[in-house]
């Protein structure tokens, strides 16, 4: 972990880890049902990645090539819709908006790419 990202909480989320390759960071997602418990007590049905909801925390550093994989462990096509950057309508993850942003179909796997 680098001095920026040691700086920074994010209490009972876990940060997504990631390999630094070619000058790129490679994050990769697996979006699965899983359990998780709301209340003492109180567990629920609900859809995670990495076996937590929400999400890992991901950080980014500006100016940075991203790779960004999800793999679908649903039972149906699903996709990964990011705020807060800005990327190609192709990457945008909003496939019923922007026709060419694909669904991730069961048991497939997309890498979103883009520049942080």
């Amino acid at each position: 972990m680098s001095t920026w990202e040691s700086r920074l909480s994010s209490p009972n989320i876990p940060f997504a880890k990631y390999s630094f390759v070619n000058n790129t960071r490679h994050f990769y997602l697996v979006a699965e049902p899983i359990k998780h418990n709301i209340l003492e007590n109180i567990v629920i049905d609900a859809i995670g990645y990495n076996g937590s909801t929400p999400g890992p925390v991901i950080v980014l550093k500006q100016g940075e090539c991203i790779n960004l994989t999800v793999e679908n462990r649903l039972n149906k096509p699903t996709a990964l819709h990011v705020h807060g950057l800005s990327k190609p309508n192709s990457q945008d993850g909003a496939p019923d908006i922007e026709p060419s942003t694909p669904k991730i179909m069961p048991g497939e796997c997309y890498t979103y790419r883009f520049l942080a």
